[in-house]
């Protein structure tokens, strides 16, 4: 995908300083399992994005797959959810001007607070700019299901529709591979 986006899944560290590098390997290597997993055996492995945004992107595994990590990443739902998040995390990255600041707490009905890039970590959320991330995979599906999926998080962070903050939504599908990227506005 010549001038397409590039997710560089190796330097996701790096753009998600104020999470730990420990966790985003985790979700690297759950990636990288998953593709595998659905028939993406290349290093290079091409991602339709729609809804918000309309793109082409070229995922880039940092390495191949091993026995070890494969005998790491057995149970599908884990392995879909920590992958779904490597993914969504790196299109926010790329795709707009955000970034991870915090994991979320369970009872908001979302993922992640994000922010615009180069806010400091040590920030007291809820605060001015933020937005709100809900992710989602689904390791083998269509677009009903896909558009189903969105729907139903949509809903889920009703939860936290009071902090009137804006919300993203990102489901990705990983047999295609496809990702629906929708805001909902408050």
């Amino acid at each position: 995908m010549e001038g397409s986006i590039q997710l560089l899944l190796g330097e996701l560290p790096k753009y998600l300083h104020c999470i730990s590098h420990e966790f985003t390997a985790i979700l690297i290597e759950a990636c990288v399992v998953r593709l595998h997993e659905q028939g993406h055996q290349g290093d290079n492995i091409d991602l339709k994005v729609v809804g918000k945004f309309s793109k082409d992107v070229e995922i880039k595994k940092p390495y191949p797959v091993t026995d070890t990590l494969l005998r790491t990443w057995t149970e599908h739902n884990y392995t879909t959810d920590h992958a779904a998040c490597a993914i969504a995390l790196s299109l926010v990255y790329e795709l707009t001007e955000l970034t991870v600041i915090s994991r979320s707490w369970t009872t908001t009905g979302f993922d992640y607070w994000l922010g615009p890039k180069g806010t400091p970590c040590e920030i007291n959320l809820p605060f001015d700019n933020a937005v709100r991330l809900e992710i989602s995979g689904i390791r083998q599906g269509n677009d009903y299901q896909i558009n189903k999926r969105v729907k139903e998080k949509l809903v889920q962070t009703g939860q936290s529709d009071g902090l009137k903050l804006p919300a993203f939504v990102i489901v990705t599908e990983f047999s295609t591979p496809k990702a629906k990227f929708v805001e909902k506005q408050i």
